[in-house]
This record gives structure tokens, sequence and C-alpha cells, in this order.
């Protein structure tokens, strides 16, 4: 597995616009969110090659979402 940078841009548009979705629907936002993290993480640990892949692409993903974090504070 390879990183690109067109993809994940946008694969990234598309689940801010499942999050929007989910926001207009008056959905519990906690379970809204629990939802979306459980779709996800099935996602990396069913595509990837191997378990270490996943677990890879799911640590990356905490410490990208960390990072944006400190940006925005």
């Amino acid at each position: 597995m390879a990183f690109n940078a067109k993809d994940y841009q946008a694969a990234h548009s598309v689940g801010m616009d499942a999050m929007e979705r989910l926001a207009d629907g008056k959905f519990d936002e906690f379970s809204a969110i629990m939802a979306m993290l459980m779709v996800s993480m099935s996602a990396a640990y069913g595509m990837a090659p191997d378990l270490e892949t996943a677990e890879y692409c799911i640590d990356e993903a905490r410490r990208m979402c960390l990072e944006e974090l400190k940006v925005a504070a």
C-alpha cells in the first residue's frame, strides 16, 4: 500500500460529506462519530494486506488528527 495524495483528498471529501449529511439529519453526534469510526476502521482492517498495515494506517490517522488539532489551537 502506498500513500496517494489525490486519492487521500478525494476520500477525505467523501468522509466530510458523510459527516455533513449526518449533522443535517439531526443524528446523535456521539452515535454518528462512533459509526463513522467503526466503518473506517473496518475498512482499514478489511482492505489492508495484513494486520500490521491496518494498525499502521489507524495509528497514522490518529497522529494526523492530533496534529491537526494542535495547528487549529
